[in-house]
């Protein structure tokens, strides 16, 4: 499954309901003016293999991300 949200201009934090599309295999979510930190729910996504979170204001560590084998972070 993949859910790309390209340039919409969502403003605000990245819904922690996102955690619970756990056979996302792709989430692109750049270029949409978020804030926040990266809501612990999206290390649920276990299947995660493309995620790109760019060209946003989001602040806070990734590294938990690294643990998924396939994930490349554009």
């Amino acid at each position: 499954m993949e859910l790309y949200l390209y340039r919409v201009n969502a403003t605000g934090r990245i819904p922690e309901s996102f955690g619970h599309l756990t056979s996302l295999h792709t989430l692109r979510i750049d270029s949409c003016n978020l804030s926040g930190s990266i809501p612990k729910p999206l290390w649920n996504l276990t299947n995660i293999e493309e995620l790109n979170l760019g060209d946003n204001h989001l602040e806070g560590p990734i590294s938990d991300f690294f643990r998924f084998g396939k994930l490349s972070l554009e």
